[in-house]
């Protein structure tokens, strides 16, 4: 479910133009990472950027970018890291 909850955020946001993308996830933050906290317990910069970076992924595949959106950045080097740890 926290997949496709971070879906339709990115479809939201590339099809919606909300207009305080910040507050939206904000508000849905934890129902989206939900499924990376269990895996990443202990880890809440993981539990974050794996966030993140599905978000980004379901964004490139609609031709957008996060950093076009007001949301926090994925950081690179982070994911460069722990890119086999956000399945």
């Amino acid at each position: 479910m926290p997949s496709a909850l971070r879906n339709l955020f990115a479809t939201i946001l590339v099809h919606c133009n909300p207009k305080d993308v910040r507050k939206l996830w904000d508000t849905y933050y934890d129902d989206m990472s939900e499924d990376f906290k269990r895996i990443h317990k202990n880890s809440p910069t993981t539990q974050f950027q794996c966030t993140l970076k599905s978000i980004n992924h379901f964004l490139e595949s609609m031709g957008k970018r996060i950093e076009n959106y007001d949301i926090p950045k994925l950081e690179q080097s982070m994911v460069d890291e722990i890119i086999s740890e956000c399945r």
